[in-house]
């Protein structure tokens, strides 16, 4: 009943639809937190297990699972889910205004995220009990799946019904797509022809069909529904790194390739050096041979945002922003900083407020968390500078206007409270860096009382061909303020003053000169991109005495305006172009000596006009296409191995994870004699592979270990783990659908599990495509090198070695091959793999499965 406490926790307010089985309810350990109680019916099935993989699955359009359990407090065993609730009308009533038929627009923003919801849910093995309107919140956010879950193991029946209740569901909101006459779209067709109505009525066909290739075509064509001009990728750098594409998070979580990303964002559009790249994600210090290594980033990165998307040319990567550089949060918190700026000036302090309130409202939390390198360490100290900035501006707008009220003063409080660190959250990101390294990265410190102030930084700009006019100084000052606030140095922090022929910006002491330098450096391009024709010579000086003024411009470089186009020198002491040089911070300029001075100066150019240009593409270090169309050529067969080209099954992180396992169960294991004398298990079984072990290497190592039968069933157990959120490696079905065309069979082997290999083919609808079947380990086989699962998928798809490529990973699989005389391609499955396949000879290798696809259509 109403009122009532269930499970000990949950007060339940209201009864939601129509069953009596779900409520929504506080949940009286957080009090004021509504959630929504799901009961189910007693005797339903119920597990732990389940009920934390539901917990544990995230998607933005699904209300998130937050409890689970068995209530039996009244005598009846109860089985119960706790979910969020989510505000906000339902789909059903949205349909009922609108009579069942949405219109194309509302389709474009309702169906494709929901879509996308429901495949995730599908490719988790989460089936749900049903799908209908009254389960989908329309919200700002998007629409919410609040997810009707099916409280048993996964069932392929159950699982199918996601797919075809999406087909009803969407059939419901579509203008009378049952009526589309029949299409017949072949499996390789554009998702984006035909018209919404076309599209739609095509996904709805394959959605309802019992083959689960085409099943997922059809979800496929609904999540691309939206029109392709909608298509437009933004980036948020204001928080965790993330990146989306209408609505869609893109996978971009390794490390190394968030902190390429970073820099070549932080350039809008610009091309960015090879070795500055290196330097700004690995530090000064970057071995040269490391190369190779930015370029197989780049070219997953490429492939993780859309092939294309990076261009590279023969000085380094760009990556352009098609819709404006608003796409970037930062940049588009940067402008509307500088708005609020130009609004606070111009005395329209209500405006203002606006705007810095839309720019705080930007944060997600903790900027580029956990990105590595030395450029996204100083790009944190920019924003948390910018976001100061904008917090100082907010408080000096308070009283400015009759608008100003109560909730505005909360509202402030809440934003300092959310970021506790605002009076010193610039330093707070790098409290583990020494002292002399804080100073050249610009980060302030509070200095103590009896200690100098530093002196301040001035920003000279002076116009150097003849002026045309008053507008000239004006537009030349606006933009110098923009400038400035979009490189994080605050309003409060600098002072514009006329000169002759230009402006003095004279920056606070408190802001560090690197910080100033760098700042100009970096949005400079931008600002003479909009004054144009304008030949600008800038001079900063960093004097204790405020009187000293900058030098005039050399006379030996006025030479440099004799060129077409909006440019200008910046020129630095000797002494601080010492500091910029020590500090590592990436700039795109170079310094040169100016003549007959101590001090240096570089040269700053307006962005050229985008040029055409090539794609990224592979390093010199990996296959060629015409190297690898050469080596397919005239094969009958090909053999994937398993982990990595088909499925990433223990990438580095679970791979330690499962040695870990493996090692703790062989140090319960080993002789009691052995632990008596403190003999490690291991032996020094490992010692070639360097720390980057494979749970198959120590499964391999210790093969004729007593307990080698107990390690392999440990393994299995690990695999069978994986494999449930393991996702066939992106393109594996189209290679598949591309060697098969061309009439090569396929077979899969490998050291992994037969049974398991087996299970993940079937799962993913994949057994189709490997006429060959999988050869795995099995109970008393040997493992690779030996080439025993070699020789039987050979003989599964009855060829011999020479007619026949294997595509592997491991230094074992391209051993084992190369005992029978089957030619080898390398896949980079990682870094370690990688350096054991060069290691070993191996004179083909590819970091991705385009490369084999267009290799293949190549031969």
């Amino acid at each position: 009943a109403g009122g009532g406490l269930f499970a000990g926790r949950y007060r339940l307010v209201e009864q939601l639809g129509q069953n009596g089985g779900t409520w929504r309810a506080e949940d009286v350990h957080r009090p004021g937190t509504a959630v929504v109680v799901k009961q189910y019916p007693q005797g339903s099935p119920y597990s732990r297990e389940w009920g934390d993989r539901l917990v544990e699955f995230r998607h933005e359009n699904v209300a998130r699972v937050i409890d689970h359990g068995v209530d039996d407090a009244s005598g009846r065993r109860v089985a119960y889910l706790v979910t969020e609730f989510v505000d906000g009308g339902s789909l059903q009533s949205l349909l009922t205004r609108y009579r069942y038929s949405l219109r194309t627009s509302q389709l474009h923003v309702v169906v494709p995220p929901l879509a996308d919801a429901v495949n995730a849910l599908h490719y988790r093995r989460l089936p749900l009990q049903s799908l209908r309107p009254s389960h989908i919140i329309v919200t700002p956010r998007g629409p919410v799946l609040t997810a009707d879950f099916a409280l048993s193991e996964y069932s392929f029946r159950k699982l199918r019904s996601n797919l075809s209740g999406l087909a009803s569901l969407v059939s419901q909101m579509s203008p009378n797509p049952s009526s589309m006459p029949h299409l017949s779209q072949p499996e390789d067709a554009e998702l984006q022809t035909g018209t919404t109505k076309e599209r739609i009525a095509a996904a709805v066909q394959e959605l309802y069909s019992s083959d689960p290739d085409v099943q997922g075509r059809g979800a496929e064509r609904l999540i691309n529904l939206s029109d392709p001009s909608a298509h437009t990728r933004s980036y948020s750098v204001l928080g965790p790194l993330r990146v989306t594409q209408h609505g869609r998070l893109l996978a971009v979580d390794v490390p190394e390739e968030q902190a390429l990303l970073c820099m070549l964002l932080l350039q809008r559009g610009r091309t960015v050096p090879y070795a500055e790249l290196a330097e700004g994600i690995r530090g000064p210090s970057a071995p040269v041979d490391r190369e190779d290594d930015l370029h197989a980033a780049a070219r997953r990165l490429d492939e993780a945002l859309g092939p294309g998307t990076l261009i590279a040319d023969d000085d380094g990567y760009s990556l352009p922003l098609p819709s404006g550089p608003d796409s970037v949060d930062l940049f588009h918190c940067q402008r509307l900083a500088a708005d609020a700026q130009d609004a606070y000036f111009a005395g329209d302090f209500t405006r203002s407020r606006q705007l810095v309130r839309s720019a705080l409202e930007l944060w997600r939390g903790t900027p580029l968390l956990d990105v590595p390198g030395p450029a996204a360490l100083a790009t944190r100290v920019n924003i948390a500078e910018l976001r100061q900035s904008l917090l100082r501006t907010w408080g000096d707008l308070e009283g400015r206007d009759g608008d100003t009220t109560a909730e505005d003063a909360a509202e402030l409080a809440d934003l300092l409270q959310e970021f506790p660190h605002a009076e010193d959250e610039v330093l707070a990101p790098h409290e583990e860096l020494p002292s002399a390294q804080l100073d050249d990265l610009g980060v302030s410190r509070e200095l103590p009382d009896d200690q100098p102030t530093p002196p301040g930084t001035t920003l000279t700009f002076e116009y150097l061909n003849r002026p045309t006019g008053s507008e000239t100084r004006q537009a030349l000052g606006r933009e110098i303020i923009h400038l400035l606030i979009a490189g994080g140095i605050g309003p409060d922090h600098f002072e514009l003053r006329p000169r002759a022929h230009g402006w003095d910006a004279a920056v606070a002491p408190e802001v560090q000169v690197l910080h100033v330098l760098t700042a100009m450096l970096h949005q400079l391009p931008g600002s003479l991109e909009q004054l144009p024709h304008l030949a600008l010579g800038v001079t900063l000086t960093h004097e204790p005495d405020p009187t000293v003024s900058a030098p005039a411009f050399p006379a030996e470089l006025r030479h440099v305006f004799d060129r077409p186009g909006s440019r200008a020198v910046v020129i630095v002491s000797n002494d601080l172009h010492d500091r910029l040089s020590r500090s590592g911070r990436a700039v795109d300029a170079r310094f040169e000596p100016v003549p007959q001075s101590d001090d240096w100066y570089c040269e700053v150019t307006a962005p050229a006009e985008a040029q055409p240009a090539t794609a990224a593409t592979a390093s010199p270090s990996l296959g060629s296409l015409g190297s690898l169309s050469t080596l397919l050529a005239g094969r009958t067969a090909v053999i994937l191995g398993f982990d990595g080209p088909v499925v990433p099954l223990f990438p580095a992180s679970r791979a330690r994870a499962a040695v870990l396992s493996l090692t703790g169960h062989l140090t319960e294991a080993r002789d009691v004699d052995d632990a008596l004398e403190g003999r490690p298990p291991l032996a020094g079984a490992l010692d070639r592979y360097e720390g980057g072990v494979h749970p198959m290497d120590l499964l391999r190592a210790h093969q004729d270990h007593a307990s080698a039968g107990e390690l392999r069933t440990r393994l299995r157990q690990l695999e069978q783990q994986s494999l449930k959120d393991a996702r066939p490696t992106r393109r594996l079905p189209e290679l598949l659908s591309t060697l098969a065309e061309q009439d090569m069979a396929v077979a899969v082997a490998g050291d992994c599990d037969s049974a398991v290999m087996a299970e993940l083919l079937t799962r993913r609808g994949l057994a189709a495509k490997v006429p060959g079947g999988a050869h795995g380990r099995r109970a008393g086989s040997p493992l690779l090198p030996d080439p025993d699962c070699l020789h039987r998928a050979l003989q599964a798809l009855e060829t011999e070695p020479g007619q026949c490529v294997m595509v592997g990973s491991s230094a074992a699989e391209l051993l084992a091959a190369r005992r029978i005389g089957m030619p080898f391609i390398g896949y980079r499955r990682d870094e370690n793999s990688h350096r054991r396949l060069q290691a070993d000879g191996c004179e083909l290798t590819v970091d991705r499965l385009a490369s084999l696809i267009d290799a293949v259509h190549g031969t």
